[in-house]
């Protein structure tokens, strides 16, 4: 049947008339954007040169991060991050878009078969976003273009015998946050080049099926490939970044298992000598109990590795839960001594940090809160980790759950499934600030003195010796 013939009885979604799934993609994609700028604007706020960290170059050449053994205290003071250029590109991209959208409502005054028949205004929009980003000309802050597109093609392209930098680790990560997305963009190709609704939302059927679980896996195989790639260019010498593979290994069967759950409930259940004409409800398939399971495992695994290698926090470490049970909660009055952000050690009264070295005798370190570590660079008060492993496990459950291809054809929850992907972002965006702090720590002080615990190398399970 012809998708635009007023006898299509497909669900028409409200939320699709106002805001049509090809802009809800463009719509996050500058969330993006204003997130990126922030986390830079932030982060310089708080005392922390991201470029540094990230080991960015200003040259407007090929930009390779240095190599792991230089110190980010060593490069120019050009080779940085400016936030202004990110806030300028997404005004310039909120100007755009927001004039494609508003024309769009202008011609189309709401009603449908107008929607599906201007959609080549979307596409034009989609288009022209993607051709200013790749553009060769010297427009729209061409350096931070640049350094996006050279990130972007190393952490596809990059040779097996080259080590992953920092600055493709985050942004492979950030890709990942947008993996539903992908498989939205490819909805909305298929919607833009095929002739589809943008308000009836389609039934995928054969190859198209699995082009979705297909492209909402490319972020999570990217990032595989960086681990895999990890462990064999520092020569094997730790299985850190192997656990680290296997756990976005794990979201491989969150995403085609929902591909394939969605396909086998569309099927009829026939009981002997009878004819039932409802379709089977996802929870009756033994194959929504798989992938329960599977989203239970991806969202445990990810929350722990989030909290103990990415940021750098003992919270999930059972040194301190060994330490509630044999001591009190220590004193946080304590003053010390920090590694200041041009390096030199300083006195400072607004972070709980020890340099030296735990006694052997002694299981838990008396100076930084519960669950934390020493040293604490960005905010004096614990309750905003804490606050931040909170929400992290919270969204790390929700982003699991809607790792799921068959809800990309379920018109009543389009508005739930975008602010869920909005949530996600708002997740990526807390756990970057938290990222770059334990990865400036190392970089600072060294992987001894970064250790959470200040424990043997010995004691510490997956210790952050190398950088990620």
């Amino acid at each position: 049947m012809d998708i635009d013939s007023p006898l299509d009885n497909r669900p028409v979604s409200a939320f699709s008339s106002v805001i049509p799934l090809p802009y809800r993609v463009i719509v996050l994609a500058g969330c993006g954007l204003l997130c990126w700028a922030t986390n830079i604007h932030a982060l310089q706020l708080l005392g922390i040169d991201l470029g540094r960290v990230l080991n960015v170059q200003g040259s407007s050449h090929l930009a390779l991060p240095l190599t792991p053994n230089h110190s980010p205290r060593s490069t120019p003071e050009h080779n940085t991050l400016h936030h202004a250029p990110i806030y300028s590109l997404f005004l310039a991209f909120v100007a755009f878009a927001g004039a494609n959208w508003l024309i769009f409502r202008a011609l189309t005054h709401g009603d449908l078969l107008l929607i599906d028949r201007m959609r080549f205004i979307p596409a034009s929009c989609l288009v022209i976003i993607i051709l200013a980003v790749i553009s060769p000309l010297n427009i729209l802050h061409k350096r931070e273009r640049r350094l996006f597109l050279h990130s972007l093609k190393r952490c596809i392209l990059a040779p097996l015998d080259q080590p992953v930098f920092f600055s493709d680790v985050i942004l492979a990560d950030v890709l990942t946050s947008y993996a539903k997305v992908f498989g939205d963009l490819w909805v909305s190709s298929a919607v833009l080049l095929r002739g589809g609704s943008l308000v009836r939302m389609p039934a995928p059927a054969g190859f198209s099926e699995w082009m979705i679980p297909y492209m909402m896996s490319i972020p999570y195989a990217i990032r595989f490939r960086q681990c895999i790639v990890d462990y064999y260019a520092t020569g094997r010498v730790s299985s850190k970044q192997l656990w680290n593979a296997a756990k976005y290994a794990t979201a491989f069967p969150v995403i085609f298992l929902s591909a394939a759950q969605r396909i086998a409930s569309v099927e009829p259940v026939l009981q002997p000598g009878e004819e039932v004409d409802e379709l089977v409800w996802f929870p009756e398939h033994p194959l929504f109990r798989l992938w329960l399971l599977c989203v239970v495992i991806n969202s445990l695994f990810s929350f722990w590795w989030d909290i103990t290698n990415d940021w750098g926090l003992t919270t999930l470490h059972r040194s301190s839960w060994i330490a509630v049970i044999e001591h009190p909660a220590p004193s946080h009055n304590s003053h010390s001594r920090t590694p200041s952000r041009n390096g030199s050690s300083q006195p400072e009264r607004s972070h709980n940090i020890v340099h030296e070295p735990r006694s052997s005798t002694s299981t838990f370190p008396t100076s930084h809160p519960w669950g934390l570590r020493t040293p604490l660079v960005l905010f004096q008060d614990p309750v905003v980790y804490y606050l931040a492993i909170l929400l992290n496990l919270l969204l790390r459950f929700i982003w699991s759950l809607k790792l799921s291809s068959h809800l990309h054809n379920v018109a009543e929850l389009e508005s739930g499934i975008f602010l869920m992907e909005a949530l996600e972002l708002f997740r990526r965006w807390i756990w970057v600030f938290f990222r770059v702090e334990w990865e400036y720590i190392k970089q600072e002080s060294g992987p001894q003195k970064a250790s959470p615990l200040h424990l043997p190398v010995e004691e510490l399970e997956l210790d952050m010796r190398e950088s990620s």
